[in-house]
């Protein structure tokens, strides 16, 4: 829903960069990194608890991270949530997490996207093509 103010939706983002292996080998656990920036009017913060994750809902989806840490959360130091209280529309966000190739060798389609925790996610998905080779 946008605000009173304006049509743009409260809850918006958009991926300026990012950086994936293309291969793993099985078990193998790779730093990987995403750039997002804050589209909508919403103030990414504490309050508003919003996180990249992986989004397993997708049909065959394997999960890259582990099951208890399915998202990365806003690293408040780095966002600077303490000097401006929030990531407001317009700002740049870095995720870096570690992911971890399943077990089993193939090609995985990984489904990435922004999620306001417990509420909904939104914005684009990213679409991450993974090959995970035989050691």
């Amino acid at each position: 829903m946008p605000r009173l103010f304006n049509d743009i939706a409260d809850r918006d983002a958009s991926f300026l960069w990012w950086d994936f292996p293309s291969t793993m080998t099985p078990g193998q656990s790779l730093s990987a990194s995403v750039i997002t920036r804050n589209e909508g009017d919403m103030q990414w913060s504490t309050a508003h608890p919003i996180n990249l994750g992986q989004q397993d809902f997708f049909p065959g989806e394997t999960r890259f991270i582990s099951t208890s840490n399915w998202r990365d959360p806003i690293d408040a130091a780095t966002a600077e949530l303490s000097t401006y209280g929030g990531v407001f529309r317009g700002r740049p966000v870095r995720f870096d997490f570690t992911l971890i190739a399943p077990t089993t060798p193939g090609t995985y389609q990984t489904h990435w996207g922004m999620v306001h925790d417990g509420v909904t996610w939104f914005g684009p998905t990213l679409t991450v093509p993974i090959t995970v080779v035989p050691e």
